[in-house]
């Protein structure tokens, strides 16, 4: 099937956007010993942004959410990108933790806009073609993930000075912006095949709520804590810790490149659950090697790639027994987040209170729950179709 230069530009904009989202959500963990610094406050303190950031994030999908049905989708996500630019650039500037907070919840609430639009937006414009380009947008999110913290532990490095990082992720924000308002909004879906599914199943939402909590909460948890993680464990200095973010990173992003092609012969639900059996193993390699920096870099690569497609997998399951309208997504979206208030918040205090591989163990709980529940529901599933 060929594709034209004008059916991708919807797409670019799309993808920028989620890039940009990428490098956003990943720039708190590599930061957060020099927000410590800023701010006179213990790395506990700080933790408490991760849960901000989510919170913010967590309103931004609900409000956002019913914003996109009732007005232009593009120029919603144009706006909420040049926001957060200046968001993001003010940060370094506060030395007051409280004021900190405040500008990552309302980051969050941009983080939650965005990441809602370019995925609602990009479904009401391709339609039944959209799968291939929902799974660019996660790959792109991987790419901004990947490119952020291998710039800030260049940055620290050089300067030991966090201002340059914040102020050149503002700036690579604003292509996207510009790009996205100069598109043409597309139409919120209105589709016959979905009349038989369910809207407000409660049931529904909670299962899948749960495993974007799950999913969620470990993503962001890991991603934000395992830089602190290799330094308390003194596996190596900054460098090897923004490595080791990366290296996290990178392996979200193949993961997220690899399943493309496999979405399109395995069905989600199988997917997800090798998925979940990986996960717990790489993070039982770390447990077993909790001070080697091979066992961890090892771990952490498997755990990103087991990771990576964890979210689309659950959405595309989702698509299959709710009728997805951008309202939903919204609220899909924001139990999701709760997973990213209340994990890293919890990881923290764990952290502190008895060891950095808290981290690790916390998630391990996650992903065993997450495995109970998927098989569970598979059987329930099975049940209800006899």
């Amino acid at each position: 099937m060929k594709i034209t230069i004008e059916e991708i530009k919807p797409a670019i904009g799309y993808c920028g956007a989620t890039f940009t989202l990428g490098m956003m959500i990943a720039s708190l963990g590599p930061t957060l010993p020099s927000l410590a610094e800023l701010t006179n406050s213990s790395l506990s303190s700080t933790g408490a942004l991760f849960s901000m950031r989510s919170l913010g994030y967590l309103l931004g999908s609900l409000f956002f959410g019913r914003a996109y049905d009732r007005f232009r989708g593009n120029r919603i996500l144009a706006v909420i990108l040049i926001i957060s630019a200046i968001l993001i650039a003010l940060v370094p500037l506060s030395s007051i933790l409280i004021l900190t907070a405040f500008l990552l919840l309302i980051i969050g609430l941009s983080l939650g806009g965005i990441d809602v639009g370019s995925n609602t937006l990009t479904v009401w414009h391709y339609q039944q073609k959209a799968s291939p380009y929902l799974n660019a947008l996660y790959l792109f999110a991987g790419f901004g993930g990947l490119l952020i913290p291998l710039l800030t532990g260049q940055i620290l490095f050089l300067t030991d000075r966090v201002h340059a990082a914040y102020w050149i992720l503002a700036l690579l924000i604003l292509p996207a912006a510009f790009w996205v308002f100069n598109q043409p909004s597309p139409n919120p879906l209105v589709s016959h095949e979905n009349e038989d599914k369910k809207e407000h199943d409660l049931l529904l939402i909670a299962f899948f709520g749960i495993l974007f909590f799950l999913f969620v909460g470990t993503e962001v948890s890991f991603g934000g804590w395992i830089y602190t993680y290799t330094l308390i464990q003194k596996l190596g200095q900054i460098s090897t810790a923004s490595l080791m973010n990366a290296n996290f990173w990178l392996a979200l992003t193949i993961g997220r490149l690899l399943a493309i092609p496999i979405s399109a012969r395995i069905q989600p639900e199988k997917i997800l659950q090798v998925n979940i059996i990986t996960a717990i193993i790489s993070l039982g390699i770390i447990i077993l090697l909790p001070s080697s920096l091979i066992g961890v870099s090892i771990g952490t690569f498997i755990f990103g790639i087991a990771l990576a497609s964890n979210f689309p997998m659950t959405f595309s399951i989702a698509k299959k027994y709710l009728n997805i309208t951008g309202k939903l997504t919204g609220i899909l979206w924001a139990l999701g987040s709760l997973g990213a208030i209340i994990t890293p918040w919890l990881i923290g205090g764990l952290i502190e209170s008895f060891s950095p591989l808290a981290l690790i163990t916390t998630l391990f709980i996650y992903m065993w729950i997450g495995f109970v529940i998927l098989v569970v529901f598979n059987l329930l599933v099975r049940t209800n179709n006899r």
